[in-house]
């Protein structure tokens, strides 16, 4: 996960953070979206930045088993594709 220390919120460093990652996916590794994972209380800050919440059930895998991930899912469009609907298999652990 990555937090701000409260000392230094409020300051537009997240944008910035969320700006450049975005510029580094659409011209660096030119991916149709990005993916986020991240607690509801913090949504609004990743959807000021573009990002969209959607319902998409996401699964990970842990000591060889395949569990839900009960958190909100949210994507950056970056190309003119339209998102797919069905599962978001991690295939991994989601860190």
């Amino acid at each position: 996960g990555v937090a701000t220390h409260p000392q230094w919120q409020r300051q537009g460093l997240a944008s910035q953070i969320m700006r450049a990652t975005e510029t580094f996916m659409r011209n660096e590794i030119r991916v149709p979206f990005g993916l986020l994972v991240c607690a509801e209380q913090t949504q609004p800050v990743y959807a000021r930045c573009g990002w969209q919440t959607v319902a998409n059930a996401l699964f990970f895998i842990q000591n060889e088993q395949r569990l839900p991930l009960y958190t909100c899912v949210m994507i950056l469009p970056l190309a003119s594709q339209t998102w797919p609907t069905g599962e978001i298999d991690l295939c991994g652990l989601p860190w």
